[in-house]
């Protein structure tokens, strides 16, 4: 008889065990070390009280990982991974977490519920529709190696010291998702690298990654200065610091069209398609 309960006292080391097993037979390899779930449920809020397992006696067999935040005065649970082991597939388990789940979501007065979910993965987009779940925009993932581009620029181009977010979101078209977001990404500020380029000592794009994963997380140009080589400066710089290393930016919005163009010319591919998901 497999029980649903929270994660709540479950190990980093047991979670990322079960996950790795539950995403062995994955449409792409993904693989997480007890240390980098550690690091996620830090950087990104995870909350193994409001996180769901399902349970074979004592032993894990499937999981609904969740964190919360507040976004633009919501508050908001991400899930940041559902799976289950192959040997207890074909039993329900991800309704029967939600169905446990959700009653404690609705006490804990969340707003509204967010997911990506990869475009190909028909069973998995048909079970949250069935929660409740709508589609809200298609998201696009990068990997490559960046083309470096020898020329000179003749912008001024420094490292970012501090976040001013009031005028970097201005430069935004779309919302990132979570992963990149301002929350996430404040937590993450020991860890990742940010350049800026400034006209007049006025920011006027910027760039943050992590070099540790080589990921690109944002990537931004004020409106006024598009099309006049910004977005090739700052990705020529995170080239020269990857030395030949595959670069990954995950969950760009398509709508993105001059992005994802700029993304192509400098050699980068589209690796995934993601769809985001949303309930209220």
């Amino acid at each position: 008889m497999i029980n649903i309960k929270s994660l709540s006292g479950v190990s980093f080391e047991e979670i990322a065990m079960v996950f790795n097993e539950s995403f062995s037979d994955y449409y792409f390899p993904i693989r997480f070390t007890a240390e980098q779930f550690a690091e996620k449920f830090a950087s990104e809020k995870g909350v193994l009280d409001l996180s769901v397992g399902a349970y074979d006696g004592e032993k894990l067999v499937g999981f609904i990982l969740h964190f919360l935040d507040e976004i633009e005065g919501m508050t908001v649970v991400y899930n940041g991974g559902t799976g289950v082991v192959p040997s207890c597939r074909g039993q329900g388990l991800t309704l029967r977490m939600y169905d446990y789940i959700l009653p404690k979501l609705k006490s804990k007065q969340i707003d509204r519920m967010v997911h990506e979910v990869l475009s190909v993965n028909t069973p998995a987009i048909n079970i949250y529709k069935k929660v409740g779940f709508k589609q809200v925009r298609l998201l696009d993932c990068f990997k490559g190696r960046l083309r470096v581009q020898d020329k000179s620029w003749p912008f001024e181009l420094r490292e970012i010291e501090s976040y001013d977010w009031k005028l970097m979101t201005s430069f935004w078209d779309y919302t990132p998702t979570w992963q990149n977001s301002m929350p996430t990404l404040n937590n993450l500020k020991s860890t990742t690298l940010s350049f800026g380029v400034f006209v007049n000592s006025k920011l006027v794009g910027y760039i943050i990654l992590s070099p540790h994963k080589n990921r690109i997380h944002q990537l931004a140009v004020h409106r006024e200065y598009r099309r006049q080589g910004i977005g090739t400066h700052l990705l020529n710089t995170v080239a020269e610091i990857a030395e030949d290393k595959d670069i990954t930016v995950i969950n760009v919005d398509r709508r993105l069209e001059s992005m994802r163009r700029l993304f192509e010319k400098l050699g980068l591919e589209t690796f995934i398609e993601q769809i985001e998901l949303e309930r209220f």
